[in-house]
């Protein structure tokens, strides 16, 4: 177990963040906070807002606020202006002494010089690394206090929208609440980081977005959840089916599975989410390609115990499938390893996703019922999206 220290940009307060910002490092930090607990590392995610500087101003002028109600500080109660109780109205401000109890760091000094001794990991836009490289660092040094430094920097390039930039004032693209009111969180973030802007700047625009989305989570793992379950249903009384043994068609099944699990993770460690993503979505399509290959539909016909052994090792490929993607697209994924029976809080990352896919854990377990996984967007949908998300010419 290693320990694992992550920050991503602060975002200033002056606006709701559009995806760009998302991308940019918010979303690939919770990407690898949730990827390191999966293999078990003891992990800190901090992040915050930046509340100084004009942006700050010019918000909280916009909303006909203060800048310290607009940015929600923590003030002294006597700086407080035109205090009231916000139960009785009052306005009268009484102080009163009270005691404070106050943690005693020196005595846990030597437990915070081990957690200390972590791999520190930022993501930030690609505006943000000269700073976080050279000048911070040395400010650090400088001071001559034993701060810990920043040991990996993953950067990233811009996203515009549909041929330009994003731009808050003018309210040009996607913005978090908008998306989240037209669309599950899912769909977002499973485009962002498949598309994450990782080597050069990557162009938003709804058509591709609604393609990919229709493509990877509806056509390939909505696909294949969705009959896969239905078919269980209906031929094995809605229960993971037992009977029959592997043969050499989910042996090379498994050994393939076990050489693409390893391959994500190590993209997952090395920060590389596009690819993380296409491995992903490659594990999908292997097993659209197995359960179309092996037909149970029709082997229930002649040969009951091969569908049941096809059955059984789509549906731990399923099983597998979810786990993976739990980092990227959580949501989902607890959908479908709810279904199956698995309520860990946190899915572990398999140890041997090969054997794994021939063993029976999920013999005899009942299948909850699913409904569409993903409701894909029809043309109607995406035009609605481009009409709303235009913004100012």
């Amino acid at each position: 177990m290693s320990k694992i220290l992550i920050t991503s940009a602060i975002p200033y307060v002056n606006g709701v963040k559009h995806l760009g910002n998302l991308v940019g490092s918010l979303l690939p930090a919770d990407v690898h906070a949730r990827f390191r607990r999966q293999i078990g590392d003891e992990v800190l995610f901090i992040c915050g807002t930046d509340e100084h500087g004009t942006p700050a101003e010019l918000g909280a002028i916009e909303a006909g606020e203060d800048v310290r109600g607009y940015c929600g500080s923590l003030l002294d109660p006597i700086d407080l202006i035109r205090p009231r109780s916000a139960l009785s109205g009052n306005a009268q401000l009484e102080l009163r002494e009270s005691r404070h109890l106050f943690l005693r760091q020196s005595l846990l000094a030597d437990r915070l010089n081990d957690w200390v001794d972590s791999r520190y990991i930022q993501f930030l836009g690609k505006d943000n690394v000269p700073f976080h490289a050279v000048s911070f660092p040395a400010t650090l040094l400088g001071s001559g206090e034993p701060w810990k430094t920043v040991d990996v920097i993953k950067g990233f390039h811009w996203l515009n929208y549909e041929g330009g930039k994003f731009s808050t004032s003018r309210r040009r693209g996607i913005f978090a609440d908008a998306a989240l009111s037209e669309l599950p969180a899912e769909l977002w973030r499973w485009w962002l980081i498949a598309n994450a802007p990782e080597t050069s700047d990557t162009d938003f625009t709804v058509q591709r977005f609604a393609t990919d989305v229709n493509k990877d989570l509806g056509d390939v793992f909505g696909n294949l959840v969705n009959r896969l379950v239905r078919f269980a249903a209906q031929a094995f009384g809605g229960r993971v089916p037992v009977g029959g043994k592997s043969g050499e068609r989910e042996q090379a099944l498994a050994a393939e599975v076990g050489e693409r699990v390893a391959r994500l993770r190590q993209h997952h460690e090395s920060l590389e989410f596009r690819r993380a993503a296409a491995e992903t979505r490659a594990i999908w399509a292997r097993a659209n390609a197995y359960l179309q290959e092996t037909a149970p539909w029709t082997a229930i016909n002649t040969d009951p115990d091969r569908a049941a052994v096809i059955t059984r090792t789509a549906l731990n490929l399923v099983c597998l499938s979810a786990v993976l993607a739990w980092s990227i697209v959580p949501t989902l994924a607890r959908t479908v390893l709810s279904a199956l029976g698995e309520d860990a809080a946190i899915p572990s990352w398999p140890t041997q996703p090969g054997s794994d896919l021939l063993q029976g854990a999920l013999a005899e377990r009942p299948i909850g019922a699913i409904g569409p996984l993903v409701a894909k967007l029809a043309d109607a949908d995406t035009a609605r999206l481009f009409r709303r998300f235009a913004g100012d010419a």
